[in-house]
C-alpha cells in the first residue's frame, strides 16, 4: 500500500481533505461532501473516501446501509 503522502497527492483526495479541514468541527456525511464537490461522481468520491479510511487518514465515525 502507498504511504499517506502518495495518498493524498491524488486530486479527488486532495479535494475531500481540504473540505474536510474546513468542516473540521462539525464533520461532514459522504452525501454533503458530494454536494460540495459537484465535480467528482457519487461512486468515485466514495471509493476515495473508502482508500483515506483504509489508510487511517480519516474515520469514518457512523456508517449506514
Amino acid at each position: 500500500m502507498a504511504n499517506k503522502a502518495e495518498i493524498l497527492m491524488h486530486p479527488v483526495r486532495m479535494k475531500i481533505s481540504q473540505v474536510l479541514m474546513r468542516n473540521k468541527d462539525t464533520g461532514l456525511t459522504s452525501l454533503e461532501m458530494v454536494k460540495i464537490i459537484k465535480d467528482v461522481p457519487q461512486a468515485t468520491l466514495y471509493r476515495h473516501i473508502q482508500v483515506m479510511s483504509d489508510a487511517g487518514i480519516l474515520r469514518v465515525l457512523k456508517e449506514k446501509k
